[in-house]
Formats: C-alpha cells, structure tokens, sequence
C-alpha cells in the first residue's frame, strides 16, 4: 500500500468523510458474552535500566508523565544477571551489586509499578544460571519481592529470545534451563506469587505473500527463520507444565499488517494453547514492532536454515548491506496506523496483550542513530535537545498517540470479545468489556488500515440504553492533543449501541471508542451462563444425525482440537442444542476448500428460522492444509431462542460450540413471529409466566397482569393474564404476523375477501373475530392488530375490548 506523507488539512479530512457517506457501511454485531479465554494483560511497554545513562540524567518526570498517561498494563523489564551479581561471599553465597546505576534504575522502575499497581514482567538478556548456579536470579529476585517488598513482579521470563542465541544454546538447553530455575523457584516457594513465560522466541521477517502461502499449506511451524514460533509449539509438547504464560516476540513487515497475516497467527497460535494446554493461561507478545532489517537475517548462526526460505524475506531485507538495530519508520504518522492495526489485530484473535519496544531511544544503545549510537525504537529520545539530538525528539511521536489510547482503552483486566470480520480490505474491529463495579465498560478499536475512507456501523445488542463514549481519532493531520502533547478525544458521543453507531472511518487511520473513565458502567443485557462443548464425545449435545462422527486424526491440521464433528458422505448432517433463552454463540469450524455451515433458531424445536452467521477472518492452522473460521450471529438473536439447529456439510470439521444463555433482561422477539394454532410468537393461550419467561425471557414491560415485547423491526406483542397467572390474550401489532396473509397494515378490504363475510363477526366496536378465532383490532380501515383470546374472553365483548386496550 502506498500512502501520502502530505498531512491532510482538517477541512480536507472532513470532506473525505462527506465523500465517503455514500459508501455502503460495513455491519458489525458485538456480543459481548462471547469473551476469550483469561483475562488481558493490557498493552505494555519495554522499560529496562537505561545502558549508558546515569540515574541522575534520566527525566524520571517526563517519563512518569506520559507513562501515567498511557497507564500501561504491565512492563517488561530486563535486566540481566551479569549486571546484578556480584560474586560469593565467603559463605558461597551470591552476593548483589544494589548499589550499581543499573540497579538503582531498576528500583526506581519497579517502585513506579508498584505505586500504580501495574504488573512487571522482569527477565534476563542471557541465560542467568552463571555457571550453572539457579541461586544468582532466585536469590536476587527473592529480596526484590520479599526485602523490597515488589510484589507487582508476577512473571520472570529466564532468557530473551532463546532461539536467536547462535549455536551456544538450542531447545533443548533452554528447557534445561527452565527446569533448573523451576526447581529452584519451587524449593523457594515462588510458585505461590510468581509464574515463568515462555519461549520468549523471536519472529521476524515472514509476513509476506510467500510465507503465507507456505502458512497454508505446510503450516505455520515451517516457514520461520532461526525456528521463530515452532518454538512454541515444542514448549507445549515438552514443558507445559513449567509455564505459566506463553509468549512470542513479533516484529512484522508493513505486507504482514496490512494483510491481516499477524492476526491470523494469533488466532492459530491462541487456539493450539488452549487445546493442548488451557485456555485459561495468557498468551502475550514480549515485544512487537515492524521489522527493521534490510538486510539478510541468515547469518552464519542460521546457515542451516533451508535456502528457500530466502524468499519469504521481506522485501526491505534484500538489497542493503548492513542491518541497522533501529526503525527507519518511527517517527511517521503512518508508524502508528501499522502499530494500531497489529493491535486491533492482536486483541481480535485472543492475544492477552503486548509490549511495546520501546520507551526511550536513550535507553539502549547499539542502533546507529547519532552521536550517542542509539537504538531509535522509542516514543520519544530524552536526550533531545543535547548531543547533536534535535529538540523535536523530546515530543512524543505519533505512534505514542495511537498505543496510549488503545492502552487507556484496554487496560489490564478488560475481557476481550471474538468480533467478527468485516470483509472489507484494510478495515478491523476490536472490542472488550471491562468491569467495573456492578457493571461494565465498552471499548471498541477500529482501524483503517487503506487508502478508502471506510464507512462502519457498530451494534452492541446488550447494551440497551445509552452509553457516553470518548472518541479518540489518528488521522493524518489530526490527532487531538492537550499542551502536553497528550491525547484528548475528538468528541464524546452520546451513543445508542443496541441501535448501532455510525462512523466514517478515514483512510489509514485509527479510531477508538471507550466509556472507561468517561461514564456510568452499563447493565449488559448478555447470558448468564455458557454451554461450551469441545465435541469430545456427544453428551451436551441434545441430538445428532447419524451420518456424523467424531475425527481425532491429523490434530495439528485443526490447531490441536483433540476431537471434531464431522460429515460421513456427501450428505448434510444436523447437530442440536438445547439452552433456555439463548444470547448469542460462537461456532469453531475448519475446512480446507470451502466452508459449509449453517444455523437455525427456534423456540420449542418445531419452527426453524435461519440465523445468518459472521465469520472472523480464516486464519491458517498449525499444521496448514485446514483453516479456522470462528463463526458468529450476523445480528443480534431475538428472544425466544431454545433451540439451536447446526447443518454441517462435507469438507467442514466442527471442533467447539460455544453458546451463552440465560438472558438477564429484555430482547426483541424476532419479527417473523411464529404462527402455530393457539400461540403467537411462541406465547400459548393458558401459558403460565415461569413457562414464558423460560422461553421468551424477561419482557420489555413488566405489569402484574399485562406484559408486552419488542419485535425487531417494529411492533410489540402485548399479553393479558387471570390473577392467577395464565395467559388470556395475545396480541401483535408487528407485521410479521399474518395468518392467511393477514396481518398489521392490511386493508379491511382484504381482510374481508380473504375470510369471507361469513368468516367473520364483529366482536365489539372496531374489532372482528374470524371463524378460526383470530381477532383483528381494526384502525382507520386497516389491521392493527392481530389477537388470540381464550374463549371465555372472545364471549364477554365488554371484557375482550379492556384486556386488547390493555394488551396495545
């Protein structure tokens, strides 16, 4: 993709937007209780001791400052045992250098984490175990917690990129290594408050068309230069048990973001976790970044690799001579839209957070850039200003505005969502539910990630009243900021999400959406409980054709799922679920050439209506030759859904259903309401309310003797009951409604042709009774309404015209 680097004038991006308002939008529904697994870490960023810097040069103001804005959820912290250890006592025993700069930096930092609560993910450059000695870190990371008292370090990641280490250490050194320091933390009791990460692998470089072809067809675990993310694949097969969290390094090539190649692997690499070890364990990015090397990462340390591979580089390695360790890219606007969009990316595939590299310039040194070698990584250079730095470096750079608001807007505990895909090239959408209190916060990315201003429409069904929302934009030649060049939202919304909420998003640009900090938590009207079936065997199942059967084989084609429901033959096959007023689902399905699913609702198993269903964008699995497709409601269901009916063709593996249910508040009953003899919209005559609240769950208006419901798309169904409870009228003014054809809105006219005259009798003023005891409440010389009424009611006019008052 190409982009402009002329910023667009403020009046310029309005008048895009007008240009875009006829585009048709793209549609996206949010159910937010269809979370990923653990709760997310948040957005960090690397935040080591400084190299060269003395703790009295360092602007600790400046730092704190932007920090507490950005209000990170978690920093990764290195600092390497050859900097702390300062050999044994008399005794034998390790002794510290806590005195040292580069140690008093560290203090400084995980005192600022401590203070504001955020976790530390502290590590080593190297392999800590100084001849071979777990004591050197255990000692020292034991008087950081307990003689400090720093409890806000809850991970320990044992050595930095571990398959990027050359020759001198492999896979099998590194578990030796976790296994030692395992041991060592066990005997100690650390376990109890600290958790190992890992591999901690590097990978870079393959995000290009090649490689993803190689993706899909081999798998994800062939194509990685020095091994990259197999890595992770080899942990769960040999040290599952030692990791607490699992994380990769990710610097991606520009091809990579905007295709959507980084969010793919995610989800893949999400899913091999849960399945083959929990879902409940985070899976985290230790660094990201887009990759800065230009020229060949096959160096003598990886002359093994298959010469092949040269060609799934990126296309800025070839050509230049030297690699330079800094990003040519940093200080560009469009730095923050690739950053953004690996973000949105991230956060939609499951990735329970990410680290940023990094903060400063100035904290370490080894890159080229200037006098001072640094490596140009950061938000900003605090040695602007000084040592032939510009002043400028000292402001932060753009894509410190896109990673604050989207660390604001997700901080540490929010519960990611599974958003479907919008099927528009460039265009993403991410979103989390955070709590807070009694209820929760909403937050919503979108990023645009082309060069076509893309319309989108928003729908939060659960959200049904209305919802402050601060709307931060990253536009070229906008980004509101405040006279510390901090971020300030654009506008604050007013916002209806149950009804959806419009929004041109311009091009290469970010928006983000968030009530957190900025409103009353809402009440989600979402389920209450989930039905969650991996298809091991059949029993959450509630029936199944018999030309299904269970397919363990080939487990790495489908990410790990030890067992998945598939087709014998060519003909379609049917899976059931039964679950008392369904919310929402998500359906896990693989398939190698096309995908053939389909879904369909109903309240008691008799009437069938489709749901149409969204799909993330199918992503390659672990082992290729499958893709995964995760598979939503277009659209919010109505209530009344019992029933869940899956038709499953040949070629396609389902390997979860996911369904939430128990709604806790009202919904709209779907406007095809069903026409059986004696109900309307599933609501029976002599229907007691425990049996309707079980089917329809609870109603939009709530009397003693009079309940009504919405109806998508318009319309209410009312319903009248005896003291005691049973149902003694049903009324619908929606016009899905129509026995024989008629319904709301026809003609009197019709209405007499279709009956007959002597198909109906006048039952009171304005109201005709059909021979089959359909009531039709008649307005101005059409239909109103449509009614059903127990006899005993059709028989007293003067009581039949107070229950249809009371019912319209």
């Amino acid at each position: 993709m190409r982009r402009t680097a002329t910023l667009l004038s403020l009046v310029w991006w309005m008048a895009l937007i007008a240009l875009a308002g006829s585009a048709r939008a793209a549609a996206i529904t949010i159910d937010t209780d269809q979370p990923f697994g653990p709760p997310f870490l948040g957005l960090g960023v690397e935040f080591d001791p400084y190299d060269t810097l003395a703790p009295s040069q360092i602007d600790w103001p400046l730092i704190t400052q932007r920090l507490d804005f950005m209000s990170p959820g978690f920093l990764r912290v290195v600092e390497p045992a050859s900097d702390y250890f300062a050999g044994y006592d008399s005794s034998g025993n390790p002794t510290y250098k806590w005195t040292s700069s580069h140690v008093q930096e560290l203090l400084s930092i995980l005192s600022y984490a401590q203070s504001h609560g955020i976790t530390v993910v502290l590590g080593d450059w190297a392999n800590p175990l100084i001849k071979g000695d777990a004591r050197i870190p255990a000692d020292f990371i034991g008087a950081l917690h307990s003689a400090y008292g720093f409890t806000d370090i809850r991970y320990y990641n044992v050595m930095n990129e571990p398959n990027d280490d050359g020759t001198s250490c492999q896979f099998t050194c590194w578990t030796g290594i976790m296994k030692a320091v395992s041991a060592e933390f066990t005997e100690l009791g650390f376990n109890r408050w600290l958790q190992l990460v890992g591999p901690d692998n590097s990978n870079s470089w393959d995000d290009t068309p090649a490689a993803q072809a190689l993706d899909r067809s081999t798998g994800l675990d062939t194509d990685n230069p020095l091994d990259g993310d197999s890595w992770v694949t080899d942990t769960l097969h040999s040290i599952p048990g030692l990791i607490g969290a699992y994380d990769s390094h990710r610097y991606a090539t520009m091809w990579g973001i905007e295709n959507g190649v980084y969010g793919d692997q995610v989800r893949a690499r999400r899913e091999e976790i849960s399945n083959l070890d929990s879902p409940a364990k985070p899976y985290f990015a230790g660094e990201v970044g887009l990759t800065a090397r230009q020229t060949s990462p096959f160096t003598t340390a990886d002359s093994l690799m298959m010469p092949s591979l040269r060609s799934l580089l990126d296309p800025s390695a070839r050509g230049a001579s030297t690699f330079v360790d800094s990003q040519p890219n940093i200080a560009t606007f469009d730095y923050g839209v690739w950053m953004g969009d690996m973000m949105v990316q991230a956060i939609s595939a499951g990735l329970s957070g990410a680290s940023a590299w990094d903060l400063d310039d100035a904290m370490h040194v080894g890159g080229g850039y200037g006098s001072e070698n640094l490596k140009q990584w950061g938000f900003w250079n605090s040695l602007g200003g000084q040592d032939g730095y510009p002043t400028s470096d000292l402001a932060p750079r753009p894509w410190y505005y896109a990673w604050s608001v989207l660390s604001r807007a997700f901080p540490a505990g929010s519960q990611t969502l599974v958003v479907p895909g919008t099927g528009v090239a460039g265009l993403r959408v991410a979103a989390a539910r955070i709590p807070d209190g009694s209820g929760y916060d909403l937050s919503i990315a979108i990023v645009n990630d082309s060069d076509t201003t893309r319309p989108i429409t928003l729908t939060v069904p659960s959200v049904t009243g209305e919802l402050k929302l601060a709307q931060y934009d990253y536009y070229p030649g906008y980004q509101p900021v405040d006279a510390n060049d901090l971020p300030v939202p654009a506008q604050i919304l007013q916002a209806q999400p149950a009804t959806g909420i419009g929004l041109q998003i311009v091009a290469n640009g970010l928006v983000v959406l968030t009530s957190h900090g900025f409103g009353a938590p809402a009440a989600l009207d979402e389920g209450t409980r989930t039905l969650v079936d991996d298809l091991r065997d059949w029993h959450l199942t509630y029936a199944h054709s018999r030309g299904l059967k269970l397919d363990r084989s080939s487990p790495a084609e489908y990410n790990y799922a030890a067992s998945r429901a598939m087709v014998l033959g060519k003909r379609q096959q049917f899976l059931f679920y039964r679950a008392s007023q369904m919310t929402s689902f998500e359906l896990k399905a693989y398939y190698a050439k096309s995908l053939r699913i389909a879904a369909y609702g109903s309240a008691n198993g008799t009437t069938w209506a489709p749901i149409e269903l969204a799909s993330t964008q199918p992503a390659p699995a672990i082992g290729g030759h499958r893709m995964l497709a995760e598979l939503l409601p277009s659209q919010a269901l109505p209530a009344g859904i019992n029933r869940l009916k899956l038709a499953l063709g040949s070629g396609t593996e389902l390997a979860q259903v996911r369904i939430a249910a128990g709604r806790s508040g009202p919904a709209c009953l779907a406007s095809d309401l069903a026409t059986e003899p004696g109900s309307i919209g599933g609501v029976a005559l002599g229907a007691g309310y425990r049996s309707i609240l079980g089917r329809l769950g609870v109603p939009s208006v709530r009397g003693r003797r009079v309940w009504r419901y919405c109806v998508t798309g318009g319309g209410e169904v009312g319903i009248t009951f005896t003291r005691r409870g049973a149902v003694t009228l049903v009324a619908a003014t929606a016009p899905g409604y129509r026995p024989r054809g008629v319904g709301p809105g026809t003609p009197v006219a019709i209405l007499r042709r279709r009956y007959g005259h002597s198909g109906l009798r006048a039952a009171g003023r304005q109201l005709l009774v059909s021979s089959l005891g359909v009531l039709f409440v008649i307005r101005a010389g059409h239909v109103e309404a449509v009614a059903l009424a127990v006899p005993a009611l059709l028989a007293r006019e003067r009581s039949l015209r107070s229950a249809v008052s009371a019912a319209l």
